[in-house]
């Protein structure tokens, strides 16, 4: 006969990890303080601080690619990445020429001789509307455009002096043509960030899958200027962006000198620039910079100089009217885009520090800093980079990984003091159950240990993730019972009691991340056993949906989820046991692109763990956490398809038995588990029927060939080394064990004899006291003996313990649940007897207890634990006309509501299951 060491069948585990249970929220705990890994004996501990590296073993990951550098086995270590050095800021783009000569100018750049007379707010005037329809008449065909100052719009002010106006036209009207300026798509890009663009009508009807697949995430689309214009391309822009899967929001193109600051916000919210909190919408902005219309007259209105003719004073109150509007009637203050120069200049307050920054900023020398910002700001939200490209529009970037544009989006708020403080951060459990928090700084180090739980030892692997987008970090977890479970990161510090997401992952591997950039939540690529992939979204921040199969052929790699090559998509980043690493690029939206993976490192095989990392060394960076087997944590950078240069991060993470974002091996859990069921079909083949935990079968599996002339099968851990074996009764009288091998099948057959042909055998912890389970069995004569297995390898002589037991079926396991074991004998009359043992290897005195009738209808019986869920007990039964049916077992003895879990299971050899 021949043993699978493993089989591949596509429905293994899956309904049952698919399953989502919802669970009550309580709040447990908080966090508390520790030393300094470097105070403490031994355990994980963060490099030291000083430059001084030490160099790297003989032995490492080589990544491929010339982005490599000096990181090569043997090597000494990098001091640094190989980020370049970020250099001073050129000055901005100086102001452009009027559009209209000013013979003699003032301080502020206006005509101090031809002034024309102002009427205060036109746009509110009594003869408002008039002064509406010359706006749309004067106006160029989409308005003023974001970044007046920008090249591509100051190239298109040139062309565009001698044109006549645009003509007027009214919201559904009819619209001059707009020819959009060529981006160059091969235009620099900063290496931080997520990438993004904005775009108003001057685009006109922009291929939004053409951007999606060139990188863009996010966009911002004009929707509306002063109290006088509505983008005519709004719809298809604003829908059209998302449909391909972008976040997207709205702005408003100020022009204060027109009307209030909040007639024009309530103009916006009413036409486009509302926000909500789905995940998908970006707050409403404001674009309140350099006055598109300066040196103008229209219709008798100056529009003043670059600054509006407005003193700082009140064009600082202009701009809280328009955020204290739009906060009033969409929740959320607006961000402000802006250019450190105008701002500084024009309003120059410093009280707007609680609205995002999004700052303007155009350099000829690219580095990845927008240089000085505004007063009122000490950090940004957005950058604009670029006016020509590589995006339609202006190209922009958010400040931080996709995972924080989504919460940005979402308006969730800062948390006060969470245990884990950043998706950067790495987590380590020890052998004794500890939870430690690592926090990183953003810049490539880490700090701690923190203690931030305990009894984490049955743990398999554990994630940072913001699970429900809250802002505030949780932790999915894998346990060895096959459950998923999420424990939410309470705001002011500790976690809410964990919900169960899902279960029956014992035999799974698992990678979290942003695989569907369409979802609104993170979810959760799952690998089985046989190699297949499946994509389970996490529907609304609780449980997991449905799987969908995306792969096939992945057994034996060990899954990673970066954004390998910089293109917005998150890649499966593989490691095989040979050492290679691959990487299967993916389509953004749930699915792998239909190319081959790419070889991107060889010599992994040394690493001991190897866990994805995002914002380690800067906004949404990405890489890898490798250990090595020396406990040396390195962290490897990945730029735009190429390795950095390592880094060494850590020192003495040997001690760590889990390391955040390291996956499962899926090939060490492989095996019998306590509620599966085997038999042997009339093929002679042997059959794995899954246990899913809750009273149902998956579809079978073949674990082996040539089991002909089985007499009788059971499970158990003979040799206690926590893999469940078969002990396997033939028809000639043989009796073998066929060891389970650590998830990869069984081992070679040993014997326990030859002479047990006419026996019937059941399988257990007979004795209490025994460190392995034996056999009771009776013979031809009906006296039944008790056989010690003392070594894990053979039986003793067998010990009698009774007579007269021909004729009956046994099965050993606690009925009653008094902790002893106890022998259930179903008798040819159908009755159903309780033989009561002291645990010590004899029967109670007194006689068996009646525990059921009308068993002459099953033709074979088994206990089997964990069949409902963990700590259940119950029987698995066979009736004569091949129903499979399973009885719960609860307490005092007494039975549950039968479940029908199967029919046509006559002619299979059924195998008794692990026993409780």
């Amino acid at each position: 006969m021949k043993m699978k060491t493993s089989s591949m069948d596509p429905f293994r585990r899956i309904p049952l990890a698919r399953a989502a249970l919802a669970l009550t929220i309580a709040l447990v705990g908080g966090s508390c303080l520790g030393v300094p890994a470097w105070a403490q004996s031994s355990g994980p501990q963060p490099a030291p601080t000083s430059d001084i590296q030490e160099a790297s073993p003989s032995q490492g990951p080589r990544p491929a690619g010339d982005g490599y550098g000096s990181a090569t086995p043997g090597s000494e270590l990098p001091s640094n990445t190989s980020v370049p050095k970020q250099q001073e800021p050129f000055p901005a783009v100086g102001p452009s020429p009027a559009l209209a000569p000013a013979p003699t100018s003032d301080a502020s750049g206006q005509s101090a001789t031809q002034r024309p007379t102002a009427q205060a707010s036109p746009g509110t005037a009594p003869d408002a509307d008039a002064m509406k329809a010359a706006m749309r008449a004067a106006i160029p065909a989409g308005g003023a455009e974001m970044g007046q100052r920008s090249p591509r719009v100051l190239s298109a002010k040139q062309e565009n002096a001698t044109a006549p106006p645009s003509g007027a036209r009214a919201v559904g009207g009819s619209v001059n043509s707009v020819v959009p300026m060529a981006a160059d798509t091969g235009h620099w890009r900063p290496t931080i960030g997520i990438a993004g663009q904005d775009v108003s009508a001057h685009q006109g009807n922009v291929n939004w899958q053409s951007q999606w697949n060139q990188g863009s995430r996010w966009a911002y689309v004009k929707a509306s200027e002063g109290n006088y214009y509505l983008n005519e391309n709004y719809t298809q822009q604003y829908n059209g962006s998302r449909d391909v899967g972008m976040v997207r929001g709205a702005y408003h193109f100020a022009i204060p000198n027109w009307s209030s600051g909040a007639d024009q916000a309530r103009y916006f919210v009413a036409n486009g620039g509302g926000w909500t909190a789905d995940g998908y919408t970006l707050p409403p902005v404001l674009d309140i910079e350099y006055n598109p219309y300066a040196g103008r007259t229209i219709n008798g209105f100056y529009f003043g100089n670059t600054c509006y003719d407005m003193s700082k004073a009140q064009l600082g109150q202009w701009a809280a009217d328009f955020g204290n509007t739009v906060k009033a009637l969409t929740g959320r203050f607006p961000v402000i885009y802006s250019t450190t120069d105008w701002w500084n200049t024009c309003v120059g307050n410093s009280t707007f520090g609680n609205y995002p920054l999004w700052i303007a900023s155009y350099w000829n020398n690219p580095t990845n800093s927008p240089g000085n910002l505004p007063s009122s700001w000490g950090n940004y939200t957005m950058w604009q980079y670029s006016s020509t490209g590589p995006f339609e529009g202006d190209s922009n970037i958010f400040n931080g990984s996709y995972d924080q544009l989504r919460t940005f989006a979402r308006g969730v708020s800062s948390p006060s003091n969470p245990s884990i403080r950043s998706g950067a951060d790495l987590l380590a459990t020890n052998a004794g159950g500890s939870l430690d928090a690592f926090p990183a700084n953003g810049a490539g180090r880490i700090t701690g240990p923190v203690g931030i739980g305990s009894g984490w030892s049955g743990a398999t692997a554990i994630y940072v993730v913001d699970w429900n987008q809250d802002g505030v970090q949780d932790i999915l977890s894998q346990w060895s019972d096959g459950t998923l479970k999420v424990f939410r990161g309470a705001p002011g510090g500790g976690f809410y009691a964990p919900i169960q997401v899902g279960s029956g992952w014992r035999e799974m591997s698992l990678t979290v991340g942003w695989w569907n950039l369409k979802d609104g939540y993170p979810g959760v690529v799952g690998q089985d056993y046989q190699g297949n992939l499946y994509r389970y979204p996490n529907t609304g921040g609780g449980g997991l949906g449905n799987g969908t199969l995306i792969g096939t052929g992945f057994s034996g790699h060990q899954l990673n989820q970066i954004d390998f090559d910089g293109d917005g998509n998150q890649d499966m980043v593989t490691r095989t046991a040979d050492g290679t690493l691959r990487m299967y690029r993916s389509n953004g939206v749930g699915s792998f692109l239909g190319e081959p993976a790419s070889v991107i490192g060889s010599g992994w095989g040394g690493m001991t763990a190897v866990s994805s990392s995002t914002n380690f060394s800067g906004a949404d960076s990405q890489g890898l956490h490798a250990r090595a087997a020396n406990g040396d944590l390195y962290y490897y950078p990945a730029y735009s398809g190429n390795w950095g240069d390592r880094s060494l991060v850590g020192l003495g993470w040997n001690d760590a038995s889990l390391i955040s974002g390291a996956a499962l091996d899926v090939d060490s859990t492989l095996g019998i588990d306590s509620e599966d069921l085997l038999a042997v079909r009339p093929d002679a083949n042997l059959y794995r029927y899954p246990g899913t935990g809750t009273t149902a079968l998956l579809p079978q599996d073949l674990v082996g060939t040539g089991w002909g002339g089985l007499s009788a099968g059971f499970v158990t851990d003979w040799n206690g080394d926590g893999n469940l074996d078969i002990v396997a009764q033939w028809s000639d009288g043989r009796l073998n064990v066929y060891p389970g091998k650590n998830g990869k099948g069984f081992g070679t057959p040993f014997s326990l004899g030859s002479n047990w042909k006419g026996w019937t055998l059941t399988v257990g912890t007979w004795k209490k006291a025994d460190a392995h389970p034996g056999i009771v069995g009776y013979d031809s004569t009906g006296r039944i003996y008790y056989f010690n297995n003392p070594s894990g390898k053979t039986v003793s002589n067998g010990v009698s313990i009774g007579t007269g037991w021909t004729g009956m079926d046994i099965v050993q396991m606690d009925f009653d649940k008094d902790s002893n074991p106890d022998l259930l004998a179903k008798t040819s009359t159908g009755d159903l007897k309780l033989y009561r043992s002291n645990g010590t290897g004899n029967f109670l005195a007194g006689a068996a207890t009646l525990e059921g009738t009308g068993w002459n209808i099953i033709s074979s019986f088994n206990a089997v634990r964990g069949f409902d869920g963990a700590g259940s007990t119950g029987i698995i039964a066979r009736t004569t006309i091949g129903e499979l049916r399973y009885y719960p077992i609860g307490a005092n003895k007494t039975w549950g509501t039968a479940t029908r879990i199967g029919s046509g299971w006559n002619g299979l050899t059924i195998l008794a299951p692990a026993a409780p």
